[in-house]
């Protein structure tokens, strides 16, 4: 039995925790067994996780979820193969299966909320946010029903066109989270989903004093700060002051306690963020990341080849711009550079960069060899982190390169014929100048047949 196969089993079970078990035990055992499941290895394993804990973290979904899973054996079933379902990705048979309980349980408040956001898993947006409105609107004091509801709105936020839609959207979702904090004050959590409303607006300073509002507001161990202090990590990154980042990640580190089975849960969460600091293009913040998770569990091979693979990165994407724009590198190999740039950092496709390769090749047919050889031996000599991140592809694709380019031209048999005559008659007049009477004893000789000039 997989830790993805929810149908026969339930969420206290896949944290392997007891349901009396208090928060603080669910938390550890979550740090404990995320390392085991990372999300680039076992996608759905840790989906199983992350549900699990995101489900039962929170006192409200967690008093939910016991709820439904007493109303009977039948609506214990549909609950863990609705969760099965949207953690295999089938939200539409999960969709069904909920709606199923919705109908008897008489639409059970906790039903509608896992409706609403299996819809919105669906990309069915307006149907998600009328039913957590609804959900909203009859249940006004649950601090959870506003925050999923104002996640939904955020999810929205930029897909919608206009200055003035997008106000309103935003104003609706910090509505909500501000509401939801009234209501429990002690949550981190709307303070730091707040904080991201302020990001959208790329306002990083304001973000980060939210996320310093979520630190220490459950008051219990360090370490569940360890979320709230990364976001604002995060959020730095996007600030204009990036010194500010270096005393951010002392605070994370230090809330990190010794265990082995903590490191390595921190330094798988801060390698997932540096992902999306890439992304954006804010490569020294990945950089720190990845560092601080390779002193963390430094025994990790691959973290070390990731720290690699970003310095590099870091410093071709400095020159990026000006070589994107420089006039005497062909279009064809910035274009490419380009490409394999995304394919380095971001990890796009294999398909797509062997597509992008055929297309290389295809765009230089018919180029002049020695226009191709100085872009190259350019890029190498003023770009040489942009040569050096993809050296073997470029030396992979360079001979065939070469192959296809334009051969050098054979002159004319005319052209040579000429050249001779002309080499032959300065050699002539060169010879006649220097040597002005030898000429005249080369005829008396060949006229005479004496063996000297008189």
């Amino acid at each position: 039995m997989t830790l993805s196969d929810l149908e026969s089993r339930d969420l206290y079970s896949v944290l392997g925790v007891e349901k009396a078990d208090p928060s603080g035990a669910i938390h550890q055992a979550f740090v404990r067994l995320a390392p085991k499941h990372p999300p680039d290895k076992d996608p759905e394993g840790f989906k199983a996780l992350h549900t699990a804990y995101r489900t039962l973290i929170d006192p409200k979904a967690r008093e939910e979820y016991d709820n439904l899973m007493s109303c009977g054996e039948e609506i214990a079933r549909l609950v863990s193969q609705s969760f099965a379902a949207m953690i295999h990705g089938r939200y539409k048979l999960a969709e069904q299966l909920i709606a199923r309980i919705v109908e008897e349980t008489g639409g059970a408040s906790e039903a509608l909320m896992l409706l609403g956001m299996v819809q919105f898993e669906q990309g069915h947006y307006r149907d998600a946010i009328q039913t957590l409105t609804e959900l909203v609107d009859r249940f006004p004091r649950v601090a959870l029903y506003r925050i999923n509801l104002a996640n939904m709105l955020m999810n929205r936020y930029e897909s919608v066109e206009g200055d003035e839609a997008k106000e309103h959207v935003l104003s609706r979702a910090r509505e909500q989270y501000l509401r939801a904090i009234e209501l429990d004050e002690r949550n981190p959590l709307a303070y730091l989903e707040m904080a991201k409303t302020h990001l959208a607006e790329k306002k990083p300073l304001e973000a980060f004093e939210w996320t310093e509002k979520a630190v220490g507001m459950k008051g219990r161990m360090a370490f569940e700060d360890f979320e709230a202090l990364l976001y604002g990590f995060v959020v730095l990154a996007y600030s204009e002051e990036p010194s500010r980042l270096a005393d951010q990640l002392r605070r994370i580190e230090s809330s990190v306690p010794e265990e082995t089975e903590a490191r390595q849960y921190t330094a798988g969460a801060l390698v997932n963020s540096s992902f999306g600091l890439v992304h954006d293009r804010k490569m020294e913040a990945a950089r720190l990341l990845v560092e601080a998770a390779s002193r963390l569990t430094p025994d990790r091979k691959a973290l070390k080849e990731m720290l690699v693979d970003l310095e590099l990165g870091a410093e071709a994407d400095l020159v990026r711009e000006e070589f994107m724009n420089d006039p005497l590198i062909l279009k064809p190999i910035r274009e490419m550079a380009d490409e394999l740039f995304e394919h380095f950092i971001l990890r796009s496709s294999v398909d797509r960069l062997e597509a992008a390769g055929k297309d290389f090749l295809e765009k230089l047919r018919g180029t002049n060899l020695g226009k191709l050889k100085r872009s190259m031996d350019r890029m190498k000599r003023v770009y040489p982190a942009v040569w050096r991140m993809n050296e073997e592809f470029w030396r992979h694709f360079l001979i065939p390169a070469y192959l296809i380019g334009d051969p050098p031209k054979a002159t004319p048999v005319w052209a040579w014929l000429l050249l001779g005559l002309l080499v032959a008659v300065v050699a002539l007049a060169l010879f006649i100048t220097f040597f002005p009477h030898a000429f005249e004893s080369l005829i008396y000789i060949m006229d005479t047949g004496q063996s000297h000039y008189p």
